[in-house]
């Protein structure tokens, strides 16, 4: 998942919407889904985007540029379906909490990692019993 996840993503907001001269380097969970809700924001033309179509997804990444937040989502939804063969079908939550869950469709298994404290995965607390209300979040 990190090939699809980790992308750089580079905004040059307007002078209106900068509150910094220098750029700002952010490590904010967002998405490609992002970039036009973030567009229509800044034109002024989201709201009447959304009402004449409920279904956009996305958010604005305009409170983050202007630096009202640090943050527009709380999770990362990856889903990587059914690719060579039936046993590679997973679905993995990245949470701004530093925490990744993953989920194995074909085998039925769970696994789940403190990215902050262990960024190489190398320590599953899935089948941990102080960590099963973490599990059971997802």
């Amino acid at each position: 998942w990190e090939e699809s996840a980790h992308v750089p993503l580079v905004i040059r907001p307007d002078a209106t919407t900068r509150t910094a001269s220098t750029p700002v380097s952010v490590d904010s969970i967002v998405e490609i889904r992002d970039v036009a809700p973030t567009i229509w924001d800044a034109a002024g033309i989201l709201p009447s985007v959304l009402l004449s179509d409920p279904q956009v997804d996305g958010s604005s990444l305009l409170p983050i540029l202007s630096g009202n937040s640090t943050s527009v989502r709380e999770w990362l939804d990856l889903e990587h379906n059914l690719v060579y063969n039936v046993t590679v079908h997973w679905n993995a939550i990245v949470s701004d909490t530093g925490m990744k869950y993953v989920f194995n469709a074909f085998e039925g298994s769970e696994n789940l990692f403190n990215l902050t404290a262990d960024p190489s995965e190398a320590d599953d607390l899935a089948m941990r019993q102080e960590w099963q209300g973490e599990v059971a979040k997802w």
